[in-house]
């Protein structure tokens, strides 16, 4: 298994409840544009899951946190943190 995958195996399971809701306007937006939603992190984590994207090959698009987008499951663990919680996009790099 490829650590990309181990990754996103990891990381499903805590964005599952994030998966379930209904996508913002910026996020089609972005789904256009080939960007594929990560999942949604603080430091010190953020950095690694960046950097080990970027290792892999992938552009790396960091969106801020909006908390009326969470669901209240979400919302209540992030509450404290959300200047500094982003959301995580990848896609290929264009060649």
């Amino acid at each position: 298994m490829f650590a990309v995958d181990m990754l996103k195996e990891k990381t499903n399971l805590l964005i599952n409840p994030i998966a379930k809701q209904k996508m913002s306007k910026r996020e089609e937006e972005l789904k256009k544009n080939g960007w594929m939603k990560q999942n949604t992190i603080g430091e010190p984590r953020l950095s690694e899951c960046m950097g080990l994207y970027k290792s892999l090959g992938y552009e790396v698009h960091l969106e801020p946190v909006h908390p009326n987008e969470m669901t209240e499951e979400c919302r209540k663990c992030y509450e404290k943190e959300l200047g500094t919680v982003r959301t995580i996009y990848t896609r290929k790099k264009h060649a």
